[in-house]
């Protein structure tokens, strides 16, 4: 029987010790990964579902009333100016402050809230430029028209992705805050 000889028995000790606090290390690294990209679905998350709100309004529209409203193209100037004033209570400022972040969501969660935002910036636009349009007296009839049309079409893109992504948003948040 061969004998073992302290040193021997260090070195083994060693490297075990090394792996053990190498994989303790990769371990702590995924969790502070998981850690940031739970902050940033969180606060973005929290944005769309705020905006959600307002693009549901008035609260006694329905899901079906608001699908059909969406199949409009040519709306009245009462429901093309409530487009408007949803259009300024939307919010985008988690998204400008965290877009950079956003690398750290999932290629396809990344994606679908980049296009959010997207189609939300383009949506906000073209009711400004439509409101723009109503104020200024020189603006004439058949632009303010193209200008309605544009936001309506503008609002459909939005609201494509804002539902569902809103509700999932709306079905983590409740499951987040369950948890905690």
């Amino acid at each position: 029987m061969m004998k073992v000889k302290l040193s021997d028995w260090i070195q083994a000790v060693s490297v075990v010790v090394a792996m053990v606090l190498f994989i303790s290390n990769m371990g702590y690294e995924l969790f502070k990964e998981n850690r940031r990209e739970d902050k940033v679905r969180n606060i973005i998350a929290a944005e769309i579902v705020y905006n959600h709100n307002y693009v549901i309004t008035p609260k006694e529209v329905n899901d079906e009333e608001f699908n059909k409203l969406q199949d409009l193209i040519n709306l009245n100037e009462t429901q093309a100016l409530t487009l408007v004033v949803i259009a300024e209570y939307l919010d985008d400022n988690a998204y400008n402050m965290y877009n950079s972040e956003l690398l750290d969501l999932n290629g396809n969660e990344a994606i679908n809230i980049v296009d959010y935002y997207r189609f939300l910036r383009d949506f906000k636009s073209m009711a400004v430029k439509y409101k723009e349009g109503l104020l200024n007296k020189n603006s004439s009839e058949k632009d303010n028209d193209l200008n309605k049309k544009l936001m309506i079409i503008s609002f459909k893109k939005f609201a494509f992705y804002e539902i569902p992504l809103s509700n999932k948003y709306q079905k983590y948040l409740t499951i987040k805050n369950n948890l905690n």
